[in-house]
């Protein structure tokens, strides 16, 4: 159950150091098993309201359907797949910007987002978690490419990054992007 976007993280993450990941938006928990089992030493926060909300209801295509219609048996699914590291997991059932409140600063060597891919949602969470990325690590996530209508995640990782003087590179044959803090 290797998926490229996973195997994507593990290349840029150090391999024989303890590590803080946040991972905002778990869904099913496949990425999330897939970094604790391969990394053992790893510490991750797992952060998604497992809810139907108004953007899953109307615009999330079959993952907005399958949240709508199950999310606490999607929740559950995660929490079975992730069970074998369950001391190195924490769980936060909220939304992206509940959990960046709560969360403190320079916390993460990485965060990788992958919650609402609306271009309003994720223009919000760049602001909200560059500060829980320590310095030198890294501020990453998912879906980047040429903004579908209901994706707005190019669009606003590439105005955020000329604001804030950042660079952003993208993995090969992968839709990932990286910001280094």
């Amino acid at each position: 159950m290797i998926t490229s976007v996973s195997v994507q993280l593990l290349r840029r993450l150090p391999k024989r150091t303890a590590l803080s990941v946040a991972e905002i938006g778990s869904y099913r928990g496949v990425n999330a098993m897939f970094l604790l089992a391969r990394r053992p030493r790893l510490r991750l926060t797992m952060v998604d309201p497992w809810a139907a909300t108004p953007h899953y209801s109307e615009k999330g295509g079959a993952i907005g359907r399958e949240m709508a219609d199950d999310a606490d048996g999607i929740y559950r699914e995660a929490m079975l797949r992730t069970e074998f590291a369950g001391g190195r997991r924490t769980v936060l059932r909220m939304t992206s910007l509940e959990a960046a409140r709560w969360v403190p600063d320079g916390e993460f060597d990485m965060v990788f987002l992958d919650g609402d891919h609306t271009y309003k949602a994720v223009h919000k969470d760049l602001p909200a978690w560059l500060p829980k990325v320590k310095p030198g690590g890294l501020l990453c996530g998912h879906d980047f490419r040429n903004d579908p209508p209901t994706f707005g995640v190019r669009s606003a990782v590439l105005r955020f990054a000329a604001l804030n003087g950042l660079e952003v590179k993208r993995a090969k044959r992968t839709s990932c992007w990286f910001i280094k803090v």
